[in-house]
């Protein structure tokens, strides 16, 4: 498992989501599926907020 599908998963399980699936989609992301639905997010991070961005929209997203 790549280095980033793993912060991702250590990431789902910080806070407290249940995490159905890590995929690829076709043109590079990675796909995050949950119950309520998916986030896409880079497969290489250019920077620390895109993590962070994406640590919100995982939040966000399960309001």
């Amino acid at each position: 498992m790549r280095k980033t599908k793993r912060e991702y998963l250590k990431m789902c399980q910080s806070e407290g989501v249940d995490l159905l699936h890590i995929g690829h989609t076709g043109s590079g992301h990675i796909r995050l599926e949950f119950d309520a639905g998916c986030v896409i997010a880079s497969s290489t991070p250019s920077d620390y907020r895109a993590t962070r961005k994406v640590r919100a929209d995982i939040r966000n997203f399960h309001r």
